[in-house]
């Protein structure tokens, strides 16, 4: 594969760093692997740029620290446009990488940082990485040299060697622009500024198929990530598909700013996750509001693990007066059963004392 071909991978601390010679030796071997590659589309010239970029790649990656892992790769048409995916060398991403799905930092040569999300199991890029290449007009025959400086939070320095002077074409086929040609992670946030704001799909303004106010408000959640939202979904989904999801995920968004922890239904929450799960199956970026989602549910367990701790006390309360009035009416009724008692021992008294009268009166001579 033309990809494999092109990429170099220097290991840092792990291998000995090759001399200017070997750099120049291993550019000429790539060199030679891009004019037999596939890509009858490189014209001679650009693949005398391409090796010339190498070299130059190379010799920046000798003067590297010696203890920072880095690669060299070259921008094919897919990673730069279409599909945007980036796929990292294996055996680097085996030793330097997480094992498991996880964003990483891009730091350009402006210090800016871009969050990416890294896919482990395919050892590439995804999300943010169309936003990355769009923000700094990657094109083709592009070398870029990643340099690992941070292995605790993934960080790499990012250095570009431009093939050539960089283009606003793949903004305007691909992703957020807005009318005056800046990039919608360029655009301040500024609500006034999405009147000149669309929205794009394959190359296809879809505003038409989204009300004004999704439209502001995804615009304002794009800001928010750097990046649009739906430059990782499947391109083989048409127009409709794509702005109903976009309207769903501002929908959802919406409803978790009104969410409020006493009166939001956990079902409905839970919902809102397994909706923004598909859509995340589908490439969009939400782990941002599902990781909101999650801090809600959080929330929403707390209340209820406290209000039923409360309501656990309240009850063992209640059940103790009532066991103190139980024990209080036990009281009152012995007390009763003796007062019976002593109102039937006088009542008897008296009736005796009667009867004896009665008998000696009855007795009596007349």
């Amino acid at each position: 594969m033309m990809e494999k071909n092109v990429e170099s991978s220097h290991a840092g601390s792990d291998k000995t760093k090759s001399s200017p010679q070997e750099n120049r030796k291993q550019i000429m071997c790539y060199s030679k692997n891009v004019e037999t590659s596939s890509d009858s589309s490189m014209a001679g010239s650009d693949k005398a740029k391409s090796t010339a970029l190498l070299d130059r790649a190379n010799e920046f990656v000798a003067k590297l620290p010696s203890d920072d892992p880095n690669f060299v790769k070259l921008m094919l048409p897919s990673q730069v446009s279409g599909g945007f995916w980036l796929q990292w060398p294996k055996d680097f991403c085996q030793k330097h990488m997480p094992k498991k799905d996880e964003y990483i930092v891009l730091l350009d040569e402006n210090e800016k940082e871009y969050d990416i999300k890294y896919l482990a199991q395919k050892s590439g890029l995804s999300g943010g990485w169309r936003g990355f290449s769009i923000k700094h007009q990657l094109s083709k025959g592009d070398v870029l040299i990643f340099q690992l400086v941070d292995s605790n939070k993934f960080k790499f320095k990012v250095h570009i060697f431009k093939a050539k002077g960089g283009s606003r074409k793949l903004e305007r086929d691909n992703g957020l622009l807005n009318s005056e040609g800046k990039v919608a992670s360029e655009i301040a946030k500024d609500v006034k500024e999405t009147e000149s704001f669309n929205i794009l799909w394959n190359g296809e303004v879809i505003d038409s198929e989204i009300s004004e106010h999704v439209r502001s408000q995804y615009y304002q959640l794009c800001c928010s990530q750097k990046s649009g939202l739906h430059d990782g979904l499947v391109k083989c989904i048409d127009k409709k598909l794509a702005a109903g999801i976009i309207s769903e995920t501002v929908k959802i968004a919406d409803a978790i700013r009104a969410a409020e922890i006493t009166t939001t239904s956990c079902n409905d929450v839970q919902r809102w996750d397994q909706t923004l799960k598909g859509f995340e199956g589908m490439g969009m970026n939400v782990a941002f509001l599902r990781a909101a989602i999650k801090n809600i549910l959080d929330s929403i367990q707390r209340k209820q693990q406290e209000k039923i701790k409360r309501k656990t006390n309240e009850r063992a309360q209640a059940e103790k007066e009532m066991r103190n009035l139980e024990t209080q009416l036990a009281n009152v009724k012995k007390k009763i059963r003796v007062l019976d008692d002593e109102i039937n021992n006088v009542l008897r008294a008296q009736n005796e004392k009667h009867e004896h009268s009665f008998k000696e009166a009855a007795s009596a001579p007349s």
